[in-house]
């Protein structure tokens, strides 16, 4: 649905509930469950515009699987289990590219069907504990891990993110390479659990250049007490400094954590 319009899109079930048995369990991994456990949801395009050229990509599941469905199917195809574990996902440049929990970045062709997956990258040597996928505002995939510190309390805080830029080309290592970049060329990410966003601040001169604006995610907020801190603040990727941009009032500790809205329509506001 889109808050603004009204629009909505009618999906099936994540499951066809008509084709399993009755149960009489009731746990986090059972069907009805699933459906309630949607990480993350992109499109390939605007529906308003392209009202029957577009695709919907889901994470879902305990196990964060991938599943597609294409405008006017009934029914939703399915990614292989051996890719499960999934943290992000963007549509970029006609593909849907992934990452996984072992930074493992896999690139999705949806342009047959069944969607043929290839694992551009292995597995990273430094393990982070999030993972985003971003277009700059120049066109390049970035890739950003967040680090955190959790303490004895389960109370985490990021500790430092690293950016890096994907480069989409045939290496004698493979696919696809890793370069780490210390400068975003003015750019300012938006990084939580909703569509990771970049702006350029020659258009958006509020925001502070070279810096990441991030809230807390879902999954690890779960893990706090009722009154921990949230992690929310701004990093500053060339010298590694951190800042606020909102502070929380206390009162608001267990509401969910904070998404990031940008207006696709620019005008004078009243």
């Amino acid at each position: 649905m889109n808050p603004f319009s009204g629009a909505t899109i009618e999906l099936p079930p994540i499951m066809d509930l008509s084709e399993l048995e009755p149960s009489p369990e009731n746990n986090d991994d059972s069907p009805l469950q699933v459906e309630f456990e949607v990480t993350k949801t992109i499109l390939s395009a605007d529906p308003a515009l392209f009202t029957d050229d577009y695709i919907v990509t889901i994470i879902y599941g305990g196990c964060n699987n991938l599943a597609f469905i294409w405008a006017g199917d009934e029914a939703w195809t399915y990614i292989d289990k051996r890719f499960m574990s999934v943290r992000d996902i963007m549509y970029f440049k006609g593909h849907i590219f992934a990452v996984d929990s072992r930074n493992r970045v896999l690139m999705i062709d949806v342009n047959g069907r069944p969607p043929q997956v290839e694992v551009i990258a292995s597995q990273a040597n430094n393990y982070s504990q999030q993972t985003y996928l971003v277009e700059s505002s120049s066109g390049d995939l970035l890739l950003v891990k967040r680090f955190l510190d959790i303490g004895d309390d389960s109370q985490h805080a990021t500790s430092v993110f690293k950016v890096f830029k994907l480069l989409l080309e045939q290496f004698e290592q493979g696919w696809l390479m890793r370069l780490e970049v210390k400068n975003l060329d003015g750019d300012t990410l938006f990084l939580g659990d909703n569509y990771s966003i970049c702006v350029s601040t020659s258009k958006w001169p509020g925001c502070q250049a070279n810096s990441i604006y991030y809230t807390d995610d879902y999954s690890l907020i779960l893990y706090q007490p009722p009154s921990g801190r949230r992690d929310i603040g701004i990093f500053n990727i060339e010298n590694g400094n951190f800042g606020t941009h909102y502070i929380i009032d206390s009162s608001h500790n267990h509401m969910p954590p904070s998404i990031w809205i940008v207006p696709t329509v620019l005008g004078n506001f009243v």
